[in-house]
C-alpha cells in the first residue's frame, strides 16, 4: 500500500511538472474594440474578438502583435515573457493619453485560469498566408508615341530677272519607325523671291526605361549609429569596479560606452554591477540604442530582480519603436 501511495505522489508531481511547461495568454480590450492577435507573426483568431485566450504556449517569450478590426486604431506590439511558466498571463488593451497601449494585467496559476474565455490552442502556422514584401522587379519599358512638329520658313533673294516658275516638292521618308513628311513650295517668280515652306512631322516611338536608383546604404546595426561592438570590455569593467557606489558606476559606464556598441552579454555584465534595480533599469534603457545584436535584447531581462522592471523596459522599447 505504501508503494502505491508513493508511486501516486510521484505521478502527480510529474504531471504537475509537465503542466508547468506551458502557459496561457489572455488578451482583452478594455474598450471592447475587436482585434486579431498574432504571436511570433502567426495569426491566432480567425475572426476579430474583444478577448482572446491562447493556450499551449511552450516558449518563455513571444512577440505579440494586436491588429484592430477598426483600421483607425494603430497596431500594437509587445514582447511577452512568461515567468514563471505554468501561469495564465493577462494583457489588456487600454487607451492612454499617448494612444492605445498593451499593459500587463496580472497572472494566476493555470488551475485558476478564467473559463469564460474561448480557448484557442496556439497555432505555429498561420490560418492564412502572411503577406510578404515582394521583391523589387523593374517594370517593363513603357512605349509612348510622341509627335514632333517642326516648321521651317525659308526666304531667299534671287537675282533680278530670273525666270522661276512655281514648283512643289513632296517628300516622305520612313527611317526605323520615324516618319518624316516634307512639303516645299517655290512660288511667285515675279517678285524675284523664292519662298520655301517646309513642314516636318515626326512620329517617334520612344522607349522610356525605368532606371532604378542605386540601393540606399544599409542602416547601422544599432539604433544609435555604431557599427561594431566594443572589443575590450575588461578595461571598462575594471573602471566600473573601482567605484564604490552606483552613482559613480553609472557615470563611468555611460562615459566609457557613449560612442561604442555593446553586445547583449556586455550590457548584462554592466547591469550586474549596480546594487539597485532602478539603476539596472536605467542602464538597460541606455544600452538599448547602443546594442549591436538588438534581436537578442530580450536576454537582458535575466539581469532584473523584479518583473515590474521587465515591464517598464518593455514599455520603453515599445515607445522607441
Amino acid at each position: 500500500m505504501k508503494k502505491i501511495f508513493t508511486l501516486s505522489i510521484l505521478t502527480l508531481a510529474l504531471l504537475c511538472e509537465i503542466g508547468a511547461q506551458e502557459s496561457h495568454l489572455i488578451i482583452f480590450s478594455e474598450d471592447l474594440n475587436p482585434f486579431y492577435a498574432y504571436l511570433n507573426g502567426v495569426k491566432q483568431n480567425i475572426e476579430p474578438q474583444t478577448n482572446v485566450k491562447v493556450t499551449g504556449l511552450a516558449l518563455q517569450s513571444y512577440r505579440l502583435k494586436v491588429v484592430h478590426a477598426d483600421e483607425t486604431i494603430p497596431s500594437l506590439d509587445k514582447n511577452i515573457y512568461f515567468e514563471p511558466m505554468g501561469m495564465a498571463n493577462t494583457i489588456k488593451i487600454t487607451e492612454t493619453k499617448k494612444g492605445f497601449k498593451l499593459r500587463f494585467f496580472g497572472q494566476v496559476p493555470l488551475s485558476q485560469s478564467p473559463v469564460e474565455y474561448t480557448e484557442i490552442p496556439y497555432h505555429e502556422s498561420a490560418y492564412e498566408e502572411v503577406s510578404s514584401i515582394a521583391a523589387d522587379v523593374p517594370e517593363p519599358p513603357v512605349i509612348e508615341d510622341t509627335q514632333m512638329n517642326i516648321s521651317l520658313n525659308v526666304s531667299t533673294e534671287m537675282p533680278t530677272g530670273a525666270n522661276t516658275s512655281a514648283e512643289s516638292v513632296n517628300m516622305n521618308v520612313n527611317i526605323d519607325g520615324i516618319n518624316v513628311g516634307m512639303d516645299m513650295n517655290i512660288i511667285d517668280a515675279a517678285s524675284n523671291q523664292t519662298h520655301g515652306n517646309m513642314d516636318v512631322n515626326m512620329n517617334v516611338n520612344e522607349i522610356i526605361t525605368n532606371i532604378n536608383e542605386a540601393p540606399l546604404a544599409a542602416e547601422p546595426v544599432s539604433l544609435g549609429g555604431c557599427v561594431s561592438p566594443v572589443q575590450d570590455i575588461k578595461s571598462i569593467m575594471a573602471a566600473i569596479d573601482d567605484e564604490n557606489f552606483d552613482e559613480g558606476k553609472m557615470i563611468i559606464a555611460k562615459q566609457a560606452t557613449s560612442k561604442k556598441c555593446l553586445m547583449v552579454d556586455q550590457i548584462k555584465q554592466i547591469m550586474d554591477e549596480f546594487s539597485f534595480s532602478e539603476n539596472k533599469l536605467d542602464f538597460a534603457k541606455y544600452g538599448y540604442k547602443r546594442c549591436y545584436n538588438l534581436d537578442d535584447y530580450y536576454q537582458v531581462n535575466a539581469a532584473f530582480d523584479f518583473s515590474s522592471d521587465k515591464e517598464k523596459l518593455n514599455d520603453y522599447i515599445n515607445d522607441q519603436n
